[in-house]
């Protein structure tokens, strides 16, 4: 069965990101969440086009990918599950929750390094929020990622089984996390014993960290072609003066091309 899934792997993780993309497509097309602002076509095209670019330059720099890289390491019987026996399943099981916590950790630097952060913004200065979103990654930041994920498979000897696992779930979770869908009160309360929503240090106080808002011309004194565009943000308990700074220059960057759109008819 190993051996099967592994000689299908492209076609298994193909397989499940059309599924999963098709599924949550079809869920902002019937019940979206928000209305978008800026052509779906067109962000589409360049999402999309994004992934097609990181996804030419891995095959280019890691031909193997992550699950080639899993399966040379066992190969050379090196990393942590390669020392001694281990029960097959909890390879699995260790290979997925500690790659995902690496992936987190990835996420925390690429927010605290301002270096880092300057590609992070890529993913972050998308003008709407969908699906498509969470594919949108700079390629610098693709291939420091497949760096970051090589090193902790290396070094955790991980089965080629459990990184095809824990990739498709990477890749399901991304589109999932940052669908634009609407989702009926009664499943929220189901999925908050899932998924922690938490933003505050109680779980009925939310802490509101970003608001944006827009107000037509008229009912500030000006013209009926003209608006007022706002956006507050809430500097949570304990940031760091650098990543306070880092935020709002992020997010001037974000007025700036609100203006730029309004002004364009964008």
């Amino acid at each position: 069965m190993t051996e099967l899934i592994v000689r299908n792997e492209p076609a298994i993780r193909m397989g499940f990101f059309v599924g999963i993309f098709l599924a949550v497509a079809l869920v902002e097309l019937v019940a979206p969440r928000r209305g978008l602002t800026v052509s779906k076509k067109t962000r589409w095209f360049g999402n999309i086009g994004i992934v097609a670019i990181n996804t030419f330059l891995l095959r280019i720099l890691f031909p193997a990918g992550a699950v080639g890289i899993s399966i040379w390491v066992g190969r050379q019987g090196w990393g942590i599950f390669n020392l001694a026996e281990w029960p097959f399943w909890l390879e699995i099981v260790l290979t997925v929750i500690i790659l995902d916590f690496v992936i987190y950790m990835q996420h925390v630097m690429f927010h605290a390094v301002p270096a880092l952060w300057r590609l992070h913004m890529m993913h972050h200065a998308d003008l709407d929020i969908d699906l498509t979103t969470g594919t949108r990654f700079h390629p610098i930041e693709i291939i420091i990622s497949i760096g970051i994920k090589a090193g902790a498979i290396i070094i955790l000897g991980a089965p080629p089984v459990g990184v095809i696992i824990f990739e498709i779930i990477l890749n399901g979770t991304a589109m999932f996390n940052h669908g634009n869908f609407f989702i009926p009160l009664g499943v929220d309360r189901v999925l908050r014993l899932l998924v922690d929503f938490q933003m505050g240090h109680e779980p009925d106080k939310l802490l509101q960290r970003i608001m944006a808002r827009i107000v037509p011309g008229p009912e500030v004194n000006r013209g009926s072609d003209t608006c007022l565009v706002s956006l507050i943000s809430w500097r949570a308990e304990g940031m760091s003066d650098a990543r306070w700074k880092r935020l709002c220059v992020s997010h001037e960057t974000q007025m700036f091309i609100i203006k730029h759109m309004i002004e364009s008819g964008a």
